[in-house]
């Protein structure tokens, strides 16, 4: 009977020791986490007046003008920094020039010019030049700048109207222009014709050369109602490629217009239709 009891007496302990609440856990110190150095991962964003292609790389200052013109006109294609000396003003001073690189705003290269001969009237001064891109021509496949486009309408300089380019284009500039052979003058008629040939004027001076355009109306009246050939020189049977025009059958109140240019003097027909019967005739006169 005692065990009964001591069991019981167990149990009951720990029925009052589950209905008293533990005390709640002590505050914690939170932690304090150290900040981070964080790098700079920004792209490179170029000056907003220039943005040049690179450092200074290329010197061009230790040969003659032509060499020194030379060298910096293949880096000036690029607008690559350089720095070059050559040229002269008009007292004989030599030049330094510097390519500073592309302006973004414009896609000009900008160029500064010095007077480096201290004994010059123009020592001290300096010019700011900008060269616009030259389009794609001769030997360059892609636009370009061109150094020789450096003077008085490209800078701002008080002495720039005396720079002297005492040095002839590379390969790398654009070409001389090409001389042209002037192009004849056009001389252009009208006439009509009908079954008895060329109304009014039959003979039309013109200069060797020339480009004639010849414009022939079938009249409307004293016409059959074919029409009538044209073509000249008024040889019956000839190939065509062998006239020096030939308009063919044009009806009555139609026009052909015919362009040939003259170097010899000829006489022109005009036919009837189908029997090629000769109704008249017109000529060019051809002199020197």
């Amino acid at each position: 009977m005692k065990w009964h009891i001591g069991i019981i007496g167990v149990l009951f302990l720990l029925f009052v020791m589950g209905c008293v609440s533990s005390p709640p856990p002590a505050p914690t110190t939170p932690v304090v986490q150290e900040p981070e150095f964080q790098e700079d991962v920004l792209p490179f964003v170029p000056d907003p007046i220039v943005a040049a292609p690179g450092p200074m790389v290329v010197f061009c200052d230790a040969g003659n003008n032509e060499d020194n013109a030379e060298c910096f006109e293949e880096a000036f294609v690029t607008c690559e920094r350089s720095i070059g000396v050559f040229w002269e003003t008009s007292d004989g001073s030599p030049l330094q020039f510097e390519s500073q690189g592309v302006d973004v705003i414009t896609g000009e290269c900008l160029v500064r010019v010095n007077v480096v001969d201290d004994s010059s009237a123009f020592f001290g001064q300096s010019a700011n030049c900008s060269i616009a891109q030259s389009p794609a021509g001769g030997e360059h496949e892609v636009p370009y700048f061109d150094s020789y486009l450096i003077g008085p309408s490209t800078c701002e300089g008080t002495y720039v109207d005396t720079i002297v380019q005492n040095s002839t284009p590379s390969s790398n500039s654009p070409s001389p222009p090409v001389q042209t052979t002037p192009q004849p003058s056009v001389k252009e008629f009208s006439i009509v014709v009908n079954e008895k040939g060329v109304v009014g004027t039959k003979t039309f001076d013109v200069k060797k050369g020339d480009k004639v355009k010849l414009t022939i109306t079938v009249d409307v009246t004293d016409v059959s109602f074919n029409g009538e050939d044209v073509y000249g020189p008024a040889q019956k049977g000839l190939p065509q490629d062998q006239y020096v025009f030939y308009a063919g059958h044009i009806l009555p109140g139609k026009s052909k217009t015919v362009e040939f240019v003259a170097n010899e003097s000829f006489d022109f027909g005009v036919y009837w239709p189908g029997s090629s019967v000769l109704k008249g005739k017109g000529n060019f006169v051809v002199t020197e």
